[in-house]
């Protein structure tokens, strides 16, 4: 990943100029910045996991502010450790919650089984809510696609992963000429559109090998009653 200062030398050279005229550095920057959120998003690059500490009978659960979307959900009795039981938490929309829980969302207690959300990403509204409510304090994992931080300093280093700046590249030089009324802005949104589509479906799946073959013990009662109309 290339610091803030590479990045605007390599867009620069780009540009076809080395000293500000143009643009000014604070522009490419939030070009730049631009760039690194939409590929981001598009792509859902920057997979991480967290722990949510979760107070006893707290169902309506924040998350972080950076937050874009939700994989998966896990829940821990407790303080993670390494002989931790991890239950993992079935996802359902929240009307479909409803459904199993009925009027018990505040009254029913447990470990928690299933998962849903309400609110939207990177507010103080979006929040997981588990059913049952936990009857003991516990920890929510959650393994989820961040927003990227901006790169303000000259040090700071853009936020895609290794060898993918040059679609930073392609999408900061393509809003840089659209603004100068240049039309080769085509040619570099073309170039962006084009790697970023292939990035998204060959790194969608980290790993060239099959699955295995085999029944989700998880799912597989869901399955069985789903495929004989139980």
């Amino acid at each position: 990943m290339p610091t803030l200062t590479i990045a605007l030398a390599a867009l620069r050279e780009r540009l076809s100029e080395p000293t500000a005229a143009a643009w000014t550095d604070a522009e490419l920057t939030r070009y730049l910045n631009e760039g690194v959120r939409e590929i981001a998003i598009r792509t859902e690059c920057l997979a991480t996991t967290t722990d949510v500490n979760v107070l006893i009978g707290v169902y309506r659960i924040a998350v972080p502010a950076n937050v874009n979307r939700i994989h998966r959900a896990e829940w821990s009795s407790g303080a993670v450790t390494s002989t931790s039981a991890i239950y993992p938490l079935r996802y359902t929309q929240i009307n479909n919650l409803d459904n199993v829980r009925g009027s018990g969302q505040q009254t029913q207690t447990g470990t928690p089984e299933m998962y849903s959300t309400w609110g939207y990403p990177g507010t103080s509204t979006f929040n997981v809510i588990v059913f049952p409510k936990p009857q003991t304090a516990g920890v929510l994992r959650i393994h989820y696609y961040r927003i990227p931080v901006d790169a303000v300093a000259g040090a700071d280093l853009l936020d895609v992963p290794n060898g993918w700046e040059h679609l930073v590249y392609d999408y900061a030089e393509f809003r840089a000429r659209l603004k100068d009324g240049d039309d080769a802005w085509q040619v570099a949104k073309s170039e962006f559109e084009g790697r970023l589509d292939l990035f998204k479906a060959q790194f969608a799946r980290l790993t060239d090998e099959n699955d295995s073959i085999g029944v989700d013990s998880f799912y597989a009662g869901n399955y069985i009653d789903d495929f004989f109309g139980w």
